[in-house]
């Protein structure tokens, strides 16, 4: 994190977008499309729309007609009252179930209130002007 904001903004409109190179070749050069500075150039910014994004071999296993029908299974769905569950927080975004952590003595001494949390002392969930 840079306390400058003015270079962290110099820095999103000049410095070159990397991707993790572990990360997928058809996720990496999607990403890259919609990250475009030239929002006329990005990809879905032509005439085909989302079309052009669909068509993106990211996506090319996918059926979207079977997405828009609601086909596909899901491998977990969330609670419908938006309320995580203990149970819905113990799986990674593959559904693998995650073994607990043991912690060591002293390490949540950044709780609330301490100083290493005062720089969240402004943040809010809500942006600002919603309700």
């Amino acid at each position: 994190a840079h306390d400058n904001h003015l270079v962290v903004q110099r820095n999103i409109l000049k410095q070159p977008i990397a991707v993790d190179e572990a990360c997928d070749a058809d996720a990496s050069a999607l990403m890259l499309a919609l990250l475009v500075r030239d929002p006329a150039a990005r990809l879905g910014a032509g005439a085909s729309g989302t079309a052009d994004v669909l068509a993106a071999p990211f996506f090319g296993a996918l059926d979207v007609d079977t997405v828009i029908a609601r086909g596909y299974t899901p491998a977990w769905v969330p609670p419908a009252d938006g309320v995580a569950t203990r149970e819905s927080q113990e799986f990674d975004e593959d559904g693998v179930k995650l073994e607990p952590i043991p912690l060591d003595e002293g390490e949540l001494d950044g709780e609330e209130g301490s100083a290493e949390c005062a720089d969240f002392d402004d943040f809010a969930f809500t942006p600002r002007g919603a309700s």
